[in-house]
This record gives structure tokens, C-alpha cells and sequence, in this order.
């Protein structure tokens, strides 16, 4: 389902590492009340780190110099394709730790969107 999500079709001409969008790092009860979020929402979204709204495909190097980056600080890296591509909300808002649950709501609905486009609907 990844490759699918891949809007240019590169994901089959290079070999892919699976990236936690938002870090697993970071998606720790700590980590999250440490960005303001309440300790019930942290409990969730802990659980939700390896939701599918938080992977993405990256090639090794890409993946290598994101590593435990903050999401927010390394999208200032990239250009408005990569976005576009790697269907991520574009709203840089979503982008911070303490709205990782608004982002996965967001970016679940671009990847149905990408999906619909590929395979259509039922009647």
C-alpha cells in the first residue's frame, strides 16, 4: 500500500526504507506532554505511531538524514513536489508534534484520495 501512496511512480526504481513520519522517538508519553498534548491524548496517540498515516517511503539517503528529526524542522528541507508526492498535508501547521493527530486525519484523507484516483469507486 506505501508504493501506492508514492504519486510519481518512483517507489519501483529505487529501493525503499519505511520512515515514521512524526519519529517513533518522539511519539512517546514523555515526548508528547512534554509538546502540551493531554496525557489521554498521548496514551492514543502512542498507539497510533505505526498508523499508516505516519509511514512513508524514503530512499536510504533521505531516511539517513532525517533520521530522529523533528517532522516540522525537516520539511523546511523539502520543496512543494515532495509534498505533493509523498501526499503530506500542506499545511505547515500540521507539521508539529502537537498536531500529529490532525495531520493523520488530514493525510488519511489524501491517501483515500490517491486511492480512489487509482482504482476508482464502487457505482
Amino acid at each position: 500500500v506505501l508504493s501506492l501512496t508514492i504519486g510519481d511512480g518512483s517507489w519501483k526504481d529505487r529501493i525503499n526504507d519505511v520512515d515514521h513520519i512524526f519519529p517513533r522517538a518522539r511519539l512517546n508519553k514523555k515526548s508528547l506532554r512534554e509538546a502540551g498534548v493531554s496525557p489521554e491524548d498521548a496514551a492514543d496517540w502512542v498507539d497510533w505511531k505505526n498508523c499508516l498515516a505516519n509511514l512513508q517511503l524514503l530512499t536510504q539517503q533521505e531516511n539517513l538524514q532525517k533520521s530522529k528529526a523533528e517532522f516540522e524542522e525537516w520539511m523546511k528541507s523539502r520543496d512543494a513536489s515532495f509534498v505533493k508526492t509523498h501526499a503530506i498535508p500542506e499545511d505547515p501547521s500540521l507539521w508539529r508534534l502537537d498536531r500529529f493527530w490532525d495531520f493523520t486525519e488530514a493525510r488519511e484523507e489524501l491517501l483515500v484520495q490517491r486511492l480512489v484516483g487509482l482504482f476508482g469507486t464502487e457505482g
